[in-house]
């Protein structure tokens, strides 16, 4: 518009000319300041229409992120599908979903970063104005390690519940308003899962509540109890070692319930699953994903989303679900069978084993990576004939609630029952010990619990040696 009423002055100075010019100039500049308006509207349309346009495809990509959103079964797993749509739509080098849970500010999913961010503090939140703002030096840059973009997530009533931060975002004008269009109904929709997971928990009993008792005297069992109760805290992977039926579940219970995590105790027997549905049965699997695949199958660590998850006889694992495993233990990340998208959860990893798993990872059995990942803290048990009297005490133990569900007293033991207890190995540790002492209050007529009912070198398994049946084995 200037360059043309500076055209017009020129045209209308005196100047020299053929006769007749000076009347047509004025005609003609005003015919230049119509084709220069016209220019600029003209210019203006095709900015907005590629604006337009730009929009439309900002619009449709996060219309069918928030489809997918809506599928997400699980908080965590809602987070992780915001992190994955807003990675490309703030054309962000690193993103990270954080949500207020409790007290802080909880990092639950995240693209282009190695490692989860520390919880950041719930004043952070009143740092945040509305829309898109730019951060320098303060926790939200700290929490994906640069400068970054902080798009606030608007629960009900407007209140943030959390952000997204991405690091070098550079969404550009036209995608501020879908994002933060956006953003309100991810941040609608998260405080729906977290309303959901109080409403849970309002009806679940706190099993940080609860407590596991390690039955005896002995140090040995102080001792396990000092390391689970160091142990329980730090939600890091534990590997419990042990003969067999030395009490490995029970530990793995000590620890969840001293841990305070919320979600339950989910325990799988890994030597018990037929090898080819190991990875379904942990990680879950599609619809279609295999032939009687009818529909999704939640697997054992969606399931235990929140508690911890107890890996009974892990060296067992078969090559290819260890490293599903490994990859889970990396990251929280897996994917079920016969699924592309990826998920994610918040589960402890508890795993259990008889086995020298440095002498089976150093045959290529089991994979040396996942030993150390699993075995990143160790509680090993005794083995019962290593208590001193602690088989009197779980004998007594046992006795009681065996009695209990038959409706008698607790039975006590002879001095020749008692001495018969300790003398006798236990090979099958504690597990030994309970069935024996069931069986003992069962064949009892009442009274004290005597040797013939316990174990002997002449009889088998706590029957007496007159009434072993004929080629029975001797009892160890």
């Amino acid at each position: 518009m200037s360059a043309a009423r500076s055209e017009l002055r020129e045209r209308e100075a005196p100047e020299a000319g053929p006769p007749g010019a000076s009347e047509a100039d004025p005609g003609h500049a005003q015919a230049l300041l119509y084709a220069n308006d016209m220019a600029q509207l003209y210019g203006r349309l095709r900015r907005e229409a590629r604006r337009l346009e730009e929009l439309e495809g900002r619009l449709d990509e996060l219309s069918r992120a928030a489809l997918g959103l809506l599928d997400a079964p699980s908080l965590e797993s809602a987070a992780d599908g915001l992190a994955r749509a807003l990675a490309p739509a703030l054309d962000a080098e690193a993103v990270v979903v954080l949500v207020r849970q409790g007290a802080r500010l909880a990092p639950l999913a995240r693209e282009g970063l190695e490692a989860a961010p520390a919880p950041l503090a719930l004043d952070a939140l009143a740092s945040l104005a509305g829309g898109l703002e730019a951060r320098a030096d303060d926790p939200w840059a700290q929490a994906v390690g640069g400068p970054a973009v902080c798009l606030p997530l608007p629960g009900r009533g407007g209140r943030p519940i959390g952000a997204v931060v991405a690091r070098g975002a550079h969404p550009g004008e036209a995608a501020r308003r879908p994002l933060e269009l956006f953003a309100r109904f991810a941040g609608v929709l998260l405080q729906g899962h977290l309303l959901d997971e109080a409403r849970l928990d309002a009806r679940r009993p706190d099993p940080g509540a609860a407590t596991v008792e390690l039955v005896g005297q002995s140090g040995a069992v102080r001792q396990v109890e000092r390391v689970v109760a160091q142990l329980a805290p730090t939600g890091l992977p534990v590997l419990v070692l042990g003969e067999t039926g030395t009490g490995k579940e029970l530990v793995a219970r000590a620890l969840h319930a001293a841990s305070g995590r919320r979600g339950p105790f989910v325990a799988v027997n890994c030597g018990a699953i037929p090898e080819a549905l190991v990875e379904s049965e942990l990680f879950g699997h599609e619809a279609g994903a295999f032939t009687g695949a009818s529909r999704r199958h939640k697997g054992k660590v969606e399931l235990a989303q929140g508690g911890t998850l107890f890996l009974d006889e892990v060296g067992e694992l078969p090559r290819p679900a260890q490293a599903k495993l490994l990859r889970f233990l990396e990251d929280g990340r897996f994917s079920p069978v016969g699924g592309e998208a990826e998920r994610t959860a918040d589960v402890r990893v508890v795993a259990a084993t008889n086995r020298d798993l440095e002498a089976v990872a150093a045959t290529g059995e089991f994979r040396a990576d996942l030993l150390y990942r699993l075995d990143v803290l160790r509680v090993e048990l005794p083995p019962l004939r290593a208590r001193g009297r602690d088989a009197l005490v779980l004998a007594g133990h046992f006795a009681a609630r065996a009695a209990a569900r038959q409706g008698r007293p607790a039975p006590g033991f002879t001095p020749g029952a008692e001495a018969a207890l300790l003398a006798h190995p236990w090979p099958g540790n504690v597990r030994e010990l309970r069935n024996v002492i069931e069986r003992a209050v069962i064949l009892s007529e009442g009274g004290p619990l005597d040797e013939g009912l316990l174990p002997r070198r002449a009889g088998p398994l706590g029957l007496p040696a007159a009434a072993a049946p004929a080629g029975a084995p001797a009892s160890p």
